[in-house]
């Protein structure tokens, strides 16, 4: 039986000032970021600024399937918001990656190929997974109007194995602070650290939240 309101796709009704404040913030720190990029000639933060524009569509997106009933605006704001992360955490990979270079730290895994290459793959597949798992949510929504539970199931398997990894994307950024602190001869300034660890527990945060949520 198709939704005959907005609380039969969300369960609840969402906030309208809620997102319009994540809205504004949203596109303020894209814009900033954007800013910052062109400034400093650092090709790979668009990533961050693609990521911000990802979370902009994915409010809109909620603002509109906050008011009315809307299918593809929910569709959109589940896709782009569950998604939109996996790509600021590409840009953490690269950016401990050159941290790595820069110190000129030792070890085949230890510069900016490796490990941006290697958890980007992870990501992807999670990316995949996700992707995959919010379509069945999609297509039974179509039909039915009620979210898939194997559509869920599939995008808290791919949210738990990007938390693993992430977990383990986190062992790694302390090692390289630690050698930084024992070994190199070199320093990188502590405000990145600092930048990282934020954006680390953050992306953590809303994963948690999220299998929380679709739980």
């Amino acid at each position: 039986m198709p939704p005959k309101s907005v609380e039969d796709y969300f369960q609840y009704k969402p906030s309208e000032a809620l997102n319009i404040v994540a809205l504004a913030l949203f596109s303020a720190v894209t814009l900033n970021i954007a800013v910052q990029t062109v400034k400093y000639k650092q090709k790979y933060m668009w990533i961050v600024v693609f990521t911000g524009c990802l979370e902009v569509a994915g409010y809109i997106s909620r603002l509109i399937a906050g008011q009315v009933v809307n299918l593809g605006a929910y569709i959109a704001n589940l896709v782009l918001i569950i998604l939109a992360p996996n790509f600021l955490a590409l840009a953490n990979y690269v950016t401990v990656g050159k941290i790595a270079e820069r110190l000129e730290l030792s070890g085949r895994f230890l510069n900016t190929k490796s490990i941006s290459t290697g958890f980007f793959v992870i990501d992807l597949i999670c990316i995949g997974v996700q992707g995959g798992g919010s379509a069945a949510i999609s297509s039974t929504l179509q039909e039915d109007g009620v979210a898939s539970q194997t559509g869920s199931t599939v995008v808290l398997i791919g949210l738990a194995v990007q938390l693993f990894f992430f977990a383990s994307f986190t062992v790694i950024t302390a090692y390289v602070y630690f050698l930084q602190q024992t070994k190199a001869t070199r320093k990188v300034r502590v405000e990145l650290y600092i930048g990282l660890t934020a954006t680390i527990l953050l992306i953590t945060l809303r994963n948690i939240y999220r299998v929380v949520e679709i739980a």
